[in-house]
């Protein structure tokens, strides 16, 4: 009788434990998915390699902060590199409203992001964190399994296996870079490590064993927290800061590799460049100082 009791008890709380973690995948699963990729608990990991120079560092984005856009409410997005000692930037503004997802760039009209809606077949014209409107085709869709057994749906973007969106979590090259290698700069390459919410791993990019990524000794190399860009994005001008150096030469190269603007600057140590006639895009800025190089992006609005 005794032996009965205990088996009783041991298979009651098994049945309770099954039942309890059942109810928390559920729970996740809902609260993830009722938030939706505009949320102030979402934060994502991308690591930004540098294909010309060989240099990889993390980009660490976030959501904080309310604006209104048109009468809408928003949410507004940061970012910054992990391994350098500077403050968050602004890159936007986000909304999100039956499934789909609007961004509106600083300084710039509002266009869409994500479109969960779609299906195979289906065209839409989106933005990204550095081109005006292009077009995507959805060619493809499954499910991809996430944490906790969370089976997230999957559309496959320009047929190509290395471009899509995630269900929640947004694209694979990072939450603003749909297409950003096509449509932005084929000198950078960037890749989804990780997706979190509510401080909670949700995703792990399968080709990661981290969720930061950096090349070795980047901030020794090239005294790159010694020199600042300010403001950015760029709008009509900006500065080129340098705490310790005096810089010799700014060169800008668009997204072509073709140079644009080129000067010298002896014993310089804050510099303003005009970038007015600059069209709207992303650049990459050659700052030479003592027979060294650091290479800074530029985004123009």
């Amino acid at each position: 009788m005794a032996l009965h009791s205990l088996l009783h008890a041991f298979l009651k709380s098994i049945a309770l434990s099954i039942i309890i973690g059942a109810l928390l995948v559920y729970f996740l699963m809902n609260t993830v998915f009722a938030q939706g990729i505009v949320s102030e608990e979402n934060k994502w990991n991308v690591r930004n390699s540098e294909v010309l120079y060989n240099i990889i560092s993390t980009e660490k984005w976030h959501i904080s902060g309310d604006s209104i856009y048109n009468g809408h409410e928003c949410k507004k997005i940061w970012y910054y590199l992990w391994q350098k000692d500077l403050p968050y930037t602004f890159s936007g503004l986000l909304r999100e409203d039956s499934n789909i997802v609007y961004y509106i760039p600083p300084g710039d009209q509002e266009g869409i992001l994500y479109n969960f809606n779609l299906l195979p077949g289906d065209t839409c014209q989106i933005i990204n964190w550095c081109a005006s409107e292009f077009s995507i085709i959805v060619t493809g869709m499954d499910t991809i399994e996430t944490f906790y057994g969370i089976q997230r749906k999957r559309w496959f973007l320009n047929n190509s296996p290395y471009n899509y969106w995630i269900e929640g979590i947004g694209s694979n090259n990072g939450p603003l870079h749909t297409n950003m290698e096509s449509q932005c700069s084929d000198w950078f390459d960037w890749s989804l490590l990780c997706f979190y919410h509510s401080d909670s791993l949700l995703y792990k990019w399968s080709e990661t064993g981290d969720c930061t990524a950096t090349s070795v000794n980047i901030d020794k190399c090239d005294h790159a927290e010694n020199i600042k860009i300010y403001p950015i994005p760029v709008q009509d001008k900006f500065e080129v800061r340098s705490a310790e150096f005096e810089v010799e030469c700014v060169e800008i190269y668009n997204v072509g590799g073709q140079k644009i603007f080129a000067k010298e600057y002896p014993g310089s140590t804050n510099i303003e460049i005009d970038a007015c006639n600059f069209n709207s895009g992303m650049y990459v800025c050659r700052i030479m100082f003592s027979n060294r190089t650091v290479i800074r992006k530029l985004i123009k609005y």
